[in-house]
């Protein structure tokens, strides 16, 4: 590790131009459920280590092994999984050598120990994967994963099937009303008597499949039949099933765009036909409802994220209306799901408080009534706006606070008389103040 202290700063400039690992990158990685409990025991003992950093000395303590190397070869068998998955591979050239464990950590000095400390962005993903572990009281992946591993013909499409799956539980209309469960021959996703999809391991109907609002022709070792219910004359709707019969056709349908815009249909109108209507208490047991499964993978800060959407919003009005109709036409009906990411402030109810009587129901700004009344508490509802903003240094202080209708407090963010309204509210705080 001396090596590394020396250069450093040339090391950590090598790793963040070429081979640096994003969060949502990590996130995948733990989804794959590749790390064995020992391995991920290692990283949890960073994780809870004081500033999520520890020498390879104390890990080999707490996890009872020999020593240090032991813990060091283990490191290295974790970084060279997450470089197999992502693809980044550490080589650096000038020193000859992968600087393997530079996927997971930094290393700094701390008188005589070297410490490891983990990246920002791995602290934040095993906090995101634990809180996903916790909200879901049996995790599917992990689920479809350890029924997989009984049968070794399947074990090599196990990325196909958590890919087919979480499609199934990311795009199904109505996740509070499917669920989701396995027993010894199925894994299954069903809303009322239908699947939505499902593998059969034995059996008449062994296969793969999923349901689907048309019918899909002339795909190799792909079939597709009507439900049989959805033909009656009760049904508004006629759904089909998309089959494989052998697994090893499935990657033709994870990236078949049209198939899961079809599914996304299927999914929304099977509650309207007479099999989909109803789900019953002794079909719910031992499944988990859906809603709670759905995980968004996409991890991106809040001012990215509107800075994205107004660049996309600004190139939608440039193209014609013909093509936008065409873009409509294309568009998922159901949005891609995204963890959006926030820095907020821990404000001072005492000043809110404060600042909300002062304004008795008035917007300090229009002058005019609160819009309406809050069925929480019977107030006038008007909302505390920083004239400095906290973000900006602004304090959370009843002099830097006014009360604003919510027509005023989005002009006061977004109109094009920003600087003019804070002069405006600055001296009205003023006087205020004076009056007082």
């Amino acid at each position: 590790m001396c090596k590394y202290i020396n250069i450093k700063e040339t090391v950590e400039k090598f790793y963040s131009e070429g081979n640096k690992i994003t969060t949502t990158e990590y996130l995948d990685f733990f989804d794959l459920f590749e790390l064995n409990q020992s391995e991920w025991k290692l990283l949890k003992l960073i994780y809870e280590s004081p500033d999520n950093s520890s020498t390879a000395t104390a890990l080999a303590i707490k996890l009872d092994f020999k020593g240090h190397q032991a813990i060091n070869l283990k490191f290295k068998r974790i970084a060279e999984k997450i470089a197999n998955h992502t693809n980044k591979f550490p080589f650096y050239k000038k020193t000859n050598k992968y600087w393997w464990w530079t996927l997971l950590a930094t290393g700094e000095k701390k008188g005589e120990f070297f410490y490891w400390k983990l990246r920002p962005e791995l602290i934040e993903a095993i906090n995101i994967f634990e809180k996903s572990q916790s909200i879901n009281s049996a995790n599917w992946k992990k689920v479809i994963v350890e029924w997989i591993r009984r049968t070794k013909k399947l074990v090599q499409y196990k990325n196909e099937f958590l890919t087919f799956f979480d499609k199934i539980i990311n795009l199904a209309g109505h996740p509070d009303r499917a669920y989701f469960g396995t027993n010894n021959n199925t894994i299954s996703i069903v809303v009322g008597h239908l699947y939505l999809g499902v593998y059969i391991h034995s059996g008449d109907d062994k296969g793969i499949g999923m349901i689907v609002e048309k019918d899909f022709k002339n795909i190799k070792g792909i079939a597709c039949t009507p439900v049989k219910s959805t033909l009656a004359k009760t049904s508004p709707h006629k759904l089909y099933w998309l089959w494989i019969k052998d697994i090893s056709n499935l990657h033709q349908v994870l990236n078949h765009s049209e198939i899961w815009q079809s599914f996304r249909k299927a999914s929304n109108l099977v509650i309207e036909t007479p099999q989909g209507k109803t789900t019953r208490e002794r079909e719910k047991k031992g499944k988990i409802v859906l809603s709670a499964l759905a995980v968004p993978k996409k991890i991106i800060q809040e001012y990215e994220y509107f800075q994205e959407l107004e660049l996309s919003i600004a190139k939608a009005k440039k193209i014609s209306i013909e093509k936008r109709k065409i873009k409509l036409r294309e568009a998922p009906e159901i949005p891609e799901k995204i963890f959006i990411k926030t820095t907020g402030f821990k404000r001072n109810p005492y000043v809110i408080v404060e600042v909300l009587e002062r304004a008795n129901g008035i917007c300090e700004l229009c002058e005019k009534e609160a819009p309406f009344i809050k069925i929480t508490d019977g107030l006038p509802f008007l909302e505390v706006h920083h004239i400095e903003p906290l973000a900006n240094g602004g304090k959370d202080t009843i002099e830097n606070a006014v009360a604003l209708c919510p027509n005023c407090h989005r002009e006061a963010h977004h109109g094009i008389n920003i600087e003019e309204i804070k002069k405006k509210l600055l001296c009205l705080t003023v006087e205020q103040n004076l009056g007082s």
